[in-house]
């Protein structure tokens, strides 16, 4: 049996006066995908430094991934 890859995709939320971020826009495309090979976790950031790190590391250590 062969173990699909975990991998994590982040995104950003929008900042300052842009009312969109091109990330997000990729983390929606992923999600909509059926033709992706691996088991995907998607993760929107908030644009505040402070938060990043902490939201970053419980997300890895969650998910594991390769």
């Amino acid at each position: 049996m062969t173990m699909s890859a975990r991998i994590v995709v982040t995104g950003f939320e929008p900042w300052g006066p842009n009312a969109e971020n091109p990330t997000l826009e990729i983390l929606d495309l992923l999600k909509a995908a059926d033709d992706v090979e691996g088991d995907l976790t998607l993760l929107r950031l908030p644009v505040d430094s402070s938060k990043i790190a902490g939201i970053t590391a419980k997300t890895l250590d969650e998910v594991e991934p390769d």
